[in-house]
């Protein structure tokens, strides 16, 4: 979801700036509709960067759930580039172990990441569609910021993940939205004329 953007993106800015690292963590996948002989998503990324920075990403395979924590600890931010994405764990997960999230602005992460505050906010409508670019000045945007600035949006993460994903919120926006509609239906209904009837 949004892997090979994102390395895109990534791949000109290591360039800029070599003391960057990229971590990938997750066991390589293979599309359906790849033929035998055809490469893993791994490899296709892994060939994707240039010679020149590749040592500055590194790709780790599955590895257990409990174990995940550690892995958000050590980045100073996590990325989330979905091309397409209803509310994905791996935001939520980053948020609650306080850290920043850049992320793409598709689906729920948008509600979920306030920009400039929780996380960084890649839009593509404002680079011309193009979520390689969006992605690439989010990237820039973050490195560029303090570390006492990374600190406080990590804390905010974090408030934000707790108060936005608990269950008691999520019951009460349900009673909420579903209250809201049924003042929806009322009123509507009470606003269709009644039906007329003749007889003849």
């Amino acid at each position: 979801k949004g892997v090979f953007e994102f390395v895109q993106a990534a791949a000109p800015v290591a360039a800029g700036d070599p003391r960057l690292a990229f971590r990938f963590v997750g066991a390589p996948t293979r599309r359906s509709s790849d033929g035998p002989g055809s490469d893993d998503m791994r490899e296709r990324l892994k060939k994707m960067i240039p010679a020149a920075v590749r040592p500055q990403f590194s790709f780790v395979d599955k590895i257990p759930r409990d174990d995940l924590g550690s892995e958000y600890a050590a980045a100073q931010f996590c990325v989330v580039p979905s091309r397409w994405d209803n509310l994905p764990n791996t935001c939520i997960e980053a948020m609650m172990c306080g850290r920043p999230v850049v992320c793409s602005d598709r689906g729920g992460m948008a509600e979920l990441v306030e920009d400039g505050v929780s996380g960084i906010i890649a839009r593509p409508a404002d680079h011309a569609g193009s979520l390689p670019q969006a992605l690439r000045a989010a990237l820039i945007r973050a490195l560029g910021l303090p570390d006492d600035r990374v600190r406080a949006m990590g804390q905010a993460a974090r408030e934000r993940a707790l108060s936005f994903c608990n269950n008691g919120s999520i019951v009460t926006r349900h009673e909420e939205f579903h209250r809201e509609c049924l003042e929806r239906v009322r009123r509507a209904v009470k606003n269709v004329p009644a039906p007329r009837i003749g007889v003849g």
